[in-house]
């Protein structure tokens, strides 16, 4: 991706916000039935083995969806508290009611809380000891105004500002050239068994693969290559980026640390 071109967009319409929120509140009515397939439970997974154990840290998921990072990040990190914070309210609602089927001991660290990441969020400097964004802030296309290069690296930044010396950022997104019609492929047929109700939502998501694309084009999407991220993270002043891949090389699980 030429980097010119990824710097230089327009900033994003209230109009073209408004549709990308009603996007985001559609699909996930049908994301529940893909978290678990093979390509999607492999993202998490790989993400699981990059949280460090810290009792008594306190955790921010950012884009936290319908909750499907809460077991994982209680049980490895061991963590005082995690703050889940979504913009989406129909993916909250789901994962209110995931919270509602955890241990005691675990639903009592979780605090959800619906923020816009398109915006400087209320927390201190220095609060987090560990970021988690799984398959979130990628698709963020506007930060304070900004869009594009100059949108991730505000986000970062926030995240930065966010995290305790020495805490970690860790984020996925995917490949520059991602092509979403052969994920959708990967996943379906495990969707497709699993009830009536799931046939529908894979042919509901058959159309989301259209939105995806049209992004990637525009470049409102950050699907980036290991080489961008690490530039970025350098660039916010994040250290010792860690890449991993999943999804059979398509996405990318990147981890760095403030210093």
């Amino acid at each position: 991706m030429a980097q010119e071109s990824y710097q230089n967009k327009k900033n994003v319409s209230r109009e073209e916000e408004d549709l990308e929120k009603m996007f985001w509140e559609e699909y996930a009515k049908y994301y529940k039935y893909i978290e678990n397939s093979g390509p999607y439970r492999g993202i998490r997974e790989k993400m699981e083995k990059l949280l460090e154990e810290k009792n008594g840290s306190i955790i921010l998921d950012a884009c936290c969806g319908i909750g499907s990072l809460f077991e994982a990040i209680i049980q490895k990190t061991k963590c005082a508290q995690l703050i889940a914070v979504d913009f989406n309210s129909v993916a909250l609602k789901q994962a209110k009611e995931k919270l509602n089927l955890l241990p005691k001991e675990e639903k009592e660290k979780i605090k959800i809380m619906k923020l816009d990441l398109s915006k400087k969020l209320p927390f201190n400097d220095n609060t987090f000891d560990a970021i988690i964004s799984n398959a979130g802030i990628c698709y963020i296309s506007q930060f304070e105004n900004k869009t594009n290069g100059e949108a991730i690296r505000a986000i970062l930044n926030e995240l930065k500002r966010m995290l305790k010396p020495g805490g970690y950022v860790c984020w996925s997104t995917f490949i520059s050239n991602i092509n979403f019609k052969k994920v959708y492929l990967k996943y379906i047929s495990e969707v497709f068994k699993q009830s009536p109700k799931a046939l529908i939502a894979g042919l509901k998501l058959k159309k989301t693969t259209d939105h995806f694309h049209s992004k990637q084009r525009q470049e409102l999407y950050h699907f980036l290559s290991p080489a961008e991220i690490k530039k970025v993270h350098s660039d916010v002043g994040l250290v010792d980026t860690q890449i991993e891949y999943a999804m059979a090389g398509q996405c990318i699980i990147a981890k760095a640390k403030k210093l």
